[in-house]
């Protein structure tokens, strides 16, 4: 049996989510319960947003799913991620940016980690925010956890290459709460 939900369409929230594809990096802060996920799925597929989703409650497999998911949008840029394998340097990162990355998609594209307090590493963080400082053209990652990052995100943000999204716009209104009721 296959149950059809409904999803409360939140203009407030449909309004920040814009900014996804205008910003290399967007955070969505907010604890358990806000809708944070759903929020963000549901816009990307309601605008046909090309994206590859990693759910990041298990790392221990975390790059071979990246791997498979790119290989399911380029087979040559997959092949390539599975093969280096994760970057552990400056210098593996740059030759994983260069040879692969920039050409993952001619379009916008959003790469969204989810769930990151589960996974929340520094060599994830680096490689993250070495991506982002880059500002690779049509490529948008967006990570959604309950909390901020343990990295200082100070050089993103004055840089403007960050949007942040935190519970203060993910909270219901009494509109939203009487809709959905």
């Amino acid at each position: 049996m296959h149950i059809n939900y409904k999803i409360l369409q939140r203009d407030k929230v449909n309004s920040e989510l814009k900014n996804i594809t205008n910003y290399p990096l967007t955070l969505v802060t907010a604890p358990m319960g806000y809708g944070k996920s759903t929020a963000v799925k549901d816009y990307l597929l309601t605008n046909k947003i090309s994206h590859i989703w990693i759910p990041l409650k298990n790392t221990e497999y975390f790059w071979s799913v990246l791997s498979h998911r790119i290989c399911d949008v380029n087979k040559k840029v997959g092949r390539v991620f599975d093969g280096l394998g994760f970057p552990e340097n400056n210098m593996q990162i740059d030759r994983l940016i260069e040879t692969s990355i920039s050409n993952l998609i001619e379009k916008d594209f959003v790469l969204v980690f989810d769930d990151y307090q589960y996974a929340e590493i520094d060599k994830l963080n680096n490689l993250l925010i070495l991506i982002t400082k880059r500002e690779i053209n049509n490529i948008h990652i967006v990570i959604i956890s309950r909390y901020l990052l343990k990295v200082d995100i100070t050089e993103l943000i004055v840089k403007n290459l960050i949007y942040q999204i935190d519970e203060r716009v993910l909270r219901f209104s009494d509109t939203d709460v009487q809709k959905y009721f």
